[in-house]
């Protein structure tokens, strides 16, 4: 459940991330 989580706001983070 935390690695989900993990993913999940880095993935977030990358989408939000111009670059």
């Amino acid at each position: 459940m935390f690695l989900y989580i993990m993913t999940l706001k880095g993935s977030f983070i990358l989408s939000s991330d111009p670059l």
